[in-house]
């Protein structure tokens, strides 16, 4: 359930990431909503294309390459030069989070045993571990948001999936 824990830093930073980076390399606030519409159009677009490519290859390898993709780019997004670089970065970080998003749910019910409680705690599990993913970005910008650069706390969010990783 690391994976959905993952899924949430990336979703719950977009809200950090905007104010603090698009402030920092000047752009304006439609071009603040570019960086949140172009992670959700990858999301989504990788969520449509996640089974067939989980039934292709296999839902294992899908959500080990996605864990790449969302680790790399997410620390990769810390380095960012412009914006343009930004919105690349962040859409592949959408691409690999909707890629891991739906495969997850295949994986578990294929892992899982047929008995119905079984599957409902495997999900809620999952929905714990996003909103404590959540939880992790709002302690941490609390703790050292005015402390550190938003590039060095891109950084720390992404601890947990670099170690997993």
């Amino acid at each position: 359930m690391i994976i959905k824990f993952g899924d949430g830093i990336e979703i719950y930073l977009l809200g950090v990431l905007n104010q603090k980076a698009t402030c920092e390399l000047r752009v304006s606030r439609f071009f603040e909503g570019i960086v949140s519409a172009t992670f959700f159009f990858f999301f989504a677009l990788s969520t449509m294309t996640a089974v067939p490519l989980a039934q292709r290859f296999g839902e294992r390898k899908i959500l080990l390459i996605s864990l790449y993709i969302s680790v790399f780019f997410a620390v990769f997004c810390a380095a960012v030069p412009n914006y343009h670089t930004l919105i690349f970065s962040r859409a592949l970080v959408g691409l690999g989070v909707g890629l891991n998003s739906a495969t997850i749910g295949v994986f578990v019910s294929k892992a899982a045993s047929s008995q119905s409680v079984a599957d409902l705690s495997l999900f809620m599990k999952g929905s714990i571990a996003l909103t404590l993913g959540g939880g992790w970005v709002s302690l941490l910008g609390w703790l050292v948001m005015d402390a550190v650069q938003w590039q060095t706390f891109i950084v720390l969010t992404s601890l947990p999936l670099f170690v997993l990783a």
